[in-house]
């Protein structure tokens, strides 16, 4: 796979409506898998390895947590 399919965190973050150290701290626990790419220095993430981890929220205390 080329590395042009795959996202930087910046984009990442906009693709999932988020802050980057939440995309940081998925990545760190292995939620989301990030690649390195020789000659880069930044990971890039797939957005089929997001849509992959992405998963419905079937009730309004998954969403809220224990603020609900």
């Amino acid at each position: 796979m080329a590395a042009e399919n795959y996202m930087m965190i910046e984009e990442t973050t906009d693709f999932l409506n988020c802050r980057p150290e939440t995309v940081r701290r998925a990545v760190s626990r292995g939620e989301d898998p990030a690649y390195w790419f020789a000659g880069m220095r930044t990971i890039r993430i797939a957005p089929t390895d997001l849509r992959k981890a992405m998963k419905p929220a079937t009730r309004i205390n998954e969403i809220l947590g224990d603020a609900a």
